[in-house]
């Protein structure tokens, strides 16, 4: 993989064999730090125009639904319109995230988004659609 962004909150790598972007969400998350994180992935995904996704946040305990709805009406909309075509999401154990999470999700229809408890599931899938 190649490390394209890293910050305390937010890893984005690049993984040419599968030409993937591969998003890393680290600590604690709030409103800004999420729509942040979502400008830089999406400013990566503009200049990689990638089809797929990868997003961990298995490290995330923290809850963000304040910025559930502006993912779903602006962000994801506007990865799709780069040629974004899936998004394997990994969950975080904790409940409060994975309810933002599935708040941002609920009314998505495109890019194709499924959810994983683990990573290694993600790839998996990632890698065969």
């Amino acid at each position: 993989m190649h490390p394209l962004f890293d910050s305390p909150v937010l890893r984005i790598d690049y993984h040419q064999v599968h030409d993937w972007l591969y998003v890393t969400w680290k600590n604690e998350q709030n409103e800004q730090s999420v729509m942040e994180g979502c400008r830089q992935i999406l400013s990566f995904q503009e200049q990689q125009h990638c089809g797929k996704l990868l997003m961990d946040s298995s490290q995330v305990s923290s809850m963000w639904e304040h910025a559930a709805e502006w993912g779903a009406q602006v962000w994801f909309p506007a990865l799709q319109q780069t040629g974004l075509r899936y998004v394997a999401w990994v969950y975080s154990a904790s409940f409060y995230s994975r309810m933002s999470f599935d708040l941002a999700i609920k009314d998505v229809k495109q890019p194709i988004v499924l959810t994983f408890d683990d990573t290694a599931s993600a790839e998996h899938w990632l890698a065969h659609v």
